[in-house]
């Protein structure tokens, strides 16, 4: 065995060259396990800091954790609007209800009314008069009611418009908003919001589709927005 070795060594002296792939792989080797050490210490620390709570921030009275609070203008129910209508559909699509949703992905809406709208000497409302709840990403239903019309037409939304417009008036032509008010909850009472829905109606070919819509908060009780839920 160490006459092997010798006649290595003798070879290798001869053949300094061969060497250089080994030094090259060799420095390459050290090199990837030093980048494995860093990205290990970096995961380490990346799991460390999610599992370890951060540090008590000091108060007057005591030490206590921050609790994040609500974002008042933009969590909460949302309730939108969703109706479409033009003359070319069909008769049934005229008896068609006003569909609610609230898009909100974690927040039910609670006692939700739509409140009448008036155009002209007609007035509809939407029964029922109160919604109990809408679940996120949920949608009801509600039927509409006009009243002074003939009951055939008493559930359709067009007819609420129709009378309003003359064909050789030149507003016949042009679009029409008609402002829809959605009043509603949170879980807790605490905020009561609005939801200010366009309904666009143009006289011509009898359309109707939903302009824009705003949400707002209508009204904060005392306290709300303090601590998160």
């Amino acid at each position: 065995m160490t006459i092997v070795v010798v006649i290595v060594q003798q070879w290798l002296v001869k053949h300094p060259l061969v060497l250089l792939p080994v030094v090259f792989i060799t420095i390459l080797f050290f090199f990837m396990a030093l980048r494995r050490v860093h990205w290990f210490q970096r995961s380490f620390w990346s799991i460390t800091a999610r599992i370890i709570p951060p540090p008590l921030t000091p108060g007057d009275d005591s030490c206590k954790r921050l609790e994040p609070t609500r974002d008042l203008e933009h969590d909460g129910p949302n309730v939108v609007v969703e109706y479409s209508y033009s003359e070319s559909d069909s008769l049934g699509k005229r008896s068609q209800p006003l569909i609610l949703k609230n898009i909100s992905n974690k927040d039910a809406a609670h006692n939700v009314r739509v409140l009448p709208i008036t155009v002209g000497k007609l007035t509809a409302s939407f029964l029922p008069d109160v919604v109990p709840f809408i679940e996120p990403l949920n949608q009801k239903e509600l039927k509409v009611k006009i009243d002074g019309v003939s009951p055939i037409f008493r559930d359709s939304l067009p007819v609420l418009f129709a009378g309003s417009y003359k064909d050789k008036d030149i507003k016949f032509l042009a679009e029409h908003p008609h402002t829809l008010l959605i009043d509603y909850e949170d879980a807790d009472n605490t905020r009561l919001f609005e939801t200010s829905a366009e309904l666009r109606y143009r006289p011509w070919k009898k359309k109707i589709t939903i302009g824009e819509t705003r949400r707002r908060i209508k009204k904060l009780e005392a306290g709300a927005g303090t601590q998160a839920r």
